[in-house]
């Protein structure tokens, strides 16, 4: 049988200080609280007749709706069902970590979600060859036929731009192996094999500014892009800028620029899909992504397509929710036990008290002062969001109709890391902090319905 893979690891480079070890929770938690529901405020007919009429006649759409939520009470408002705060607001301190939070909660004005069927959906020989030809109409090195392809029909194919030399790697993919599209040019880096800290932006040259508005511009020529490859309901979720090192004579140098790496996902229903494996060591993401890497002056670097599902419509629907202080209260358990691995931090926790006049500080005990490393985790977005809920079925069945499951509604709780330290009596100390893991990441993804969690942060290694 043959193993699920991307074609290729994630690249991401590894700063002084960094998340070395992340699990994921799967279905590890449950919540049992009995669900909070509002009182009836408004009758499924009441809203019928506001949508459902025309002419003063029933249309087939409504006559549908009716029929199908006969016996049903409409409950109120996702928002109203769970009791979902404008805001979350939170400090929350344990040994090793504190998260605070004071984010808008977003959450559909519906009330219920649909628990859509998922499919893996491979491309055909017709779909690579078009989105090759897209890509290599990009850059204007659209020459070239008759392109190699193996036993599989996946393909690699190699064409030079001026001072460049890029290969675009075509899978098509099965319920088996990932649907791969991957672009990139084999001499810039910004990952795996840079020189330096790919994430330190202390020499560049550009201003916030300037880096905000080239910004803008790149993510111009993305979306443009996303609609050539057919991927309209994408939508920017992170940005990262990062140094670009080049590779000579098998080793790599810095080369004095930069770029900006931009993250897009999924949207559902003006829902987003949330990709529970990406950044946690998974080489099966669990829901299509696509990245672009742009150099400072507009160069095209990297993109990555990974992953393809067919999502349709199923007859089931989540319209009972648990709390929303519930799933919170799962999301701040799970952070208050967070387990930190300090053993590889004490060479960077020295150097980031290098200069202060308060001396040395090892991760093993106490500084001269008293202090302590701690973990300070910022919440920046609440949502609820689809997530892919896998089918437990055996291999065969997978491999013979393609189901993956459903998607599932869950809050998602994303945030941002930073390691400081901490004075004796629990305050934070004046002493400069370093940020981990280069951007946003998933911290915690919970279930709407029962409170199960499905992906998120357990462990973190800072090195």
């Amino acid at each position: 049988m043959k193993k699920r893979q991307t074609g290729k690891r994630e690249e991401w480079s590894m700063a002084a200080m960094v998340f070395g070890g992340i699990m994921i929770l799967a279905g590890c938690v449950r919540q049992t609280d009995i669900p909070i529901v509002s009182e009836k405020t408004e009758s499924y007919q009441e809203s019928l007749e506001e949508n459902g009429i025309e002419g003063g006649e029933e249309t087939e759409t409504g006559k549908q709706d009716r029929e199908e939520q006969e016996g049903r009470e409409w409950q109120g408002l996702i928002r109203e069902q769970a009791n979902v705060p404008e805001r979350y607001r939170v400090s929350v301190k344990g040994e090793d970590v504190t998260v605070t939070a004071d984010v808008k909660v977003g959450v559909p004005e519906v009330d219920r979600i649909c628990l859509k069927d998922v499919e893996y959906s491979p491309y055909t020989d017709q779909e690579l060859d078009q989105i090759g030809k897209v890509l290599w109409e990009e850059l204007g090195l659209a020459e070239g036929t008759g392109d190699p392809k193996d036993s599989e029909g996946d393909s690699r194919i190699y064409r030079w731009s001026a001072d460049l030399m890029y290969s675009l790697d075509l899978k098509a993919g099965d319920s088996q192996m990932t649907p791969v599209v991957w672009l990139s040019a084999t001499d810039v880096s910004d990952g795996i094999g840079s020189a330096g800290d790919p994430d330190d932006l202390s020499a560049c040259p550009m201003t916030e500014t300037e880096m905000a508005q080239l910004q803008a511009v790149l993510e111009n020529k993305a979306e443009q892009l996303l609609e050539k490859m057919g991927l309209k309901d994408f939508s920017l979720e992170s940005a990262r800028w990062r140094q670009l090192s080049v590779s000579n004579h098998y080793s790599w140098t810095l080369s004095g620029q930069y770029g900006v790496r931009l993250y897009y996902g999924r949207k559902i229903d003006d829902m987003p899909l949330v990709n529970s494996g990406r950044k946690t060591g998974s080489l099966k993401p669990a829901s299509q992504y696509v990245e672009f890497l742009y150099r400072e002056d507009g160069t095209l670097l990297t993109v990555k397509n990974i992953g393809r599902e067919k999502i349709t419509d199923s007859s089931e629907y989540a319209d009972s929710f648990i709390s929303f202080s519930s799933v919170s209260g799962i999301f701040e358990q799970c952070m208050r036990t967070l387990k930190v691995d300090w053993d590889t931090g004490t060479k960077a926790a020295d150097e980031a008290r290098a200069g202060s006049d308060m001396g040395p500080v090892l991760i093993e005990g106490h500084g001269d002062a008293g202090e302590k490393p701690h973990v300070y985790l910022t919440v920046t977005d609440v949502d609820l969001a689809y997530c892919v809920k896998c089918d437990e079925r055996n291999e065969d069945a997978l491999q013979t109709d393609g189901k993956m499951g459903k998607l599932t509604p869950v809050w998602v709780f994303y945030g941002t890391a930073e390691q400081g330290y901490q004075n004796p009596d629990g305050t934070r100390a004046e002493i400069p902090g370093q940020t981990l893991s280069g951007g946003k990441m998933l911290l915690l993804a919970v279930g709407g319905e029962d409170g199960t969690v499905y992906g998120g942060i357990s462990e973190l290694a800072v090195r």
